[in-house]
């Protein structure tokens, strides 16, 4: 009766080894290098069980984990329906079995969602946060505000089987396989609403390729534009997600996410703290332009009323 009833337990024990193996086989984890404003990381795992799926949205505040989203549970196909994630200042964006998701970066909580984008498997935000969404067939094309407000919507067999998006400066890209080239432009400044803010270092406007944002009232550009109007030389380096900026003797130091600048500038060493720390948007290092000016020595002005920004700045 001993021998039997270890046989079982053996026979227990062998069972759930095979269903722990066969459930960590079916779990697909995928981690983001998406960030909020704030020092947020988000993580997204996706768990497929027998001919289901669905998603869990993690974030981690170091190594605590803040809050947990779950989707819906999706039926499991050829494609992949659940997107990787997006986030644009404190909001986190999914793609799920068609719908677009927006989750609030604090909380976890569903801010909106919007249904029929397709089979969306790719999809993109510019720099003013306008969210363009491809499916594989149809709609081809939705753009979205920030909000969820709807701005154009496209199906067109032209070029059925969209697999990819891509904005450089103010040109989306869609990638597709049912022509020969496989790939169609579109002038997207259409859907961007221009902050209007001009901006000189002495008496010369400066001009970029990724217009200023304003996030929490404050101005961001891109850091190489500003930097090398000053004369820096600006070093990227991705595995630290830092960027340094070099004049002579003085060095600027920037980290994503991080609200702190370190300078030394003019035999002065010293740090300032961002109110908006420095984040990548739409692929470009944005930087707070008061912050980072008045790092280098410069003295800042700002004209609401002209929405007008003069840097005086001591060569």
């Amino acid at each position: 009766m001993v021998f039997n009833r270890r046989n079982c337990i053996m026979k227990r024990m062998v069972g759930l080894i095979l269903v722990m193996v066969l459930l960590s086989a079916c779990v697909l984890v995928c981690p983001t290098s998406a960030f909020a404003d704030s020092n947020i990381r988000y993580e997204l795992e996706r768990v497929r069980e027998d001919f289901e799926q669905y998603g869990i949205v993690k974030a981690y505040a170091g190594e605590s984990c803040i809050w947990t989203y779950v989707t819906e549970t999706t039926p499991r196909t050829e494609l992949e329906t659940i997107s990787d994630l997006s986030v644009y200042g404190s909001t986190v964006y999914l793609v799920v079995n068609g719908t677009l998701i927006a989750l609030n970066g604090e909380n976890g909580r569903e801010k909106w969602r919007r249904d029929d984008v397709g089979a969306g498997n790719s999809f993109v935000i510019d720099y003013n946060g306008t969210i363009y969404v491809s499916g594989f067939y149809g709609p081809n094309l939705v753009v979205f505000s920030p909000n969820g407000t709807e701005l154009y919507r496209e199906d067109n067999d032209d070029y059925y089987w969209v697999y990819d998006l891509e904005i450089r400066g103010n040109t989306l890209y869609i990638y597709y396989d049912s022509v020969t080239n496989g790939v169609k432009t579109m002038d997207i400044s259409q859907f961007q609403g221009s902050t209007g803010i001009k901006i000189f270092l002495g008496n010369q406007e400066l001009t970029f390729d990724q217009s200023p944002v304003i996030v929490k009232d404050r101005i961001l550009v891109p850091i190489r534009a500003i930097f090398e109007a000053m004369g820096y030389t600006v070093h990227w380096n991705g595995r630290t997600q830092t960027a340094e900026s070099v004049k002579g003797n003085d060095v600027i130091t920037i980290k994503i996410n991080q609200p702190w600048i370190s300078y030394k500038v003019n035999g002065t060493t010293g740090s300032y703290q961002c109110d908006v720390a420095p984040q990548i948007v739409s692929d470009r290092t944005m930087v707070p332009l008061r912050a980072v000016s008045e790092s280098a020595g410069c003295v800042v002005a700002w004209d609401g009323i002209a929405k007008t920004v003069r840097i005086t700045y001591d060569k």
